[in-house]
């Protein structure tokens, strides 16, 4: 079984996401992270370490206000800039609930969209 160390040394070399399809994720989060202000650096789908520190940010604002009644903020999991899927649903709820035209599912009213 690898160490933590060996975990995190893969997960930061340039290559290493480069060809998975993984990258469109990262590419998604880091677009997301930029916009909402955790400053994730380039958009090029390498979870990298300034993607990472980002991601701690994220899962630390997540920690710090969670509790607080914000309904846009979920439980992203623990702070260790690892971008899973507890993460990557916190962030894609917190994206859309900020930034997304889209009304909220509880928002709609089912006679006036039929297939809900």
């Amino acid at each position: 079984m690898p160490t933590d160390q060996e975990i995190i040394d893969r997960r930061t070399r340039s290559y290493s996401l480069r060809f998975s399809p993984l990258t469109a994720s990262i590419a998604s989060a880091q677009r997301h992270l930029n916009e909402a202000g955790f400053q994730a650096g380039r958009e090029d789908g390498i979870d990298g370490p300034i993607t990472q520190a980002a991601v701690r940010r994220f899962q630390q604002f997540c920690a710090d206000f969670g509790n607080r009644g914000d309904p846009s903020i979920i439980d992203s999991g623990p702070v260790d800039g690892i971008y899973g899927p507890i993460t990557h649903k916190a962030l894609e709820h917190f994206y859309y609930f900020q930034y997304s035209t889209a009304p909220l599912l509880a928002d709609i009213d089912p006679e006036d969209d039929p297939t809900i």
